[in-house]
């Protein structure tokens, strides 16, 4: 955390993989965010909500202040988009608005991944989304 001023800066990143779909271990991704700095983190496996709760269970293990926010980077035919504060997992869909929906059934925030990418991006970001970002 950093003060400036009166206010508190938290420090983190919201899209981070790990083994369980294309990043590394849970332990070298865990030292890397450490050498970051890194106040809290979202991890968004693909298709896997699984990554997150093990990265909790490392903080916890080795006593780490970092908040792991709970997540998964989801696959639709229109785009990936992430699904923050699930713990589920969530199916695989052909449309993107079907995929917010049931993320926000399940309790999650839909994001938009990658927007701008042109072979997997959200080229149709629906108005009903709660938070579109450029992550």
């Amino acid at each position: 955390m950093l003060k400036i001023g009166e206010y508190n800066v938290y420090i983190g990143d919201m899209h981070i993989h790990t083994n369980y779909s294309d990043g590394d271990n849970i332990i070298k991704v865990f030292d890397r965010i450490n050498s970051l700095g890194y106040d809290f983190v979202a991890i968004t496996d693909h298709d896997e909500p699984n990554g997150s709760l093990e990265m909790q269970n490392v903080c916890r293990k080795l006593g780490s202040p970092l908040l792991v926010i709970n997540g998964s980077e989801i696959s639709s035919g229109e785009g990936h988009i992430l699904s923050i504060n699930s713990t589920e997992k969530i199916p695989v869909m052909p449309d993107l608005k079907e995929s917010c929906r049931i993320v926000r059934e399940k309790g999650g925030i839909a994001i938009a991944a990658h927007p701008y990418w042109e072979d997997i991006g959200a080229r149709k970001c629906p108005a009903e989304w709660e938070v579109i970002t450029l992550l």
